[in-house]
């Protein structure tokens, strides 16, 4: 599953192992509420430059890289 994460004005950012754990746990919570039954297990993927998340390019950076 992908999932896009918007930056808010939280202290905690996306690479401090506690604001990661506190998103993972939100998320499972979140579908466990939608689910009736079942056990649900949530990981980080690690990229090959070993980060899990990566600004989004902006669509007009893109085309300009595809002429």
């Amino acid at each position: 599953m992908k999932v896009r994460v918007e930056k808010s004005s939280s202290s905690l950012g996306l690479k401090d192992p506690v604001g990661m754990e506190d998103l993972l746990n939100k998320l499972k919570q979140r579908l466990e509420d939608q689910r009736q039954s079942g056990d649900i297990k949530l990981s980080w993927k690690k990229q090959s430059d070993g980060e899990v998340f990566h600004k989004e390019e902006k669509e007009t950076q893109k085309r300009g890289d595809e002429l």
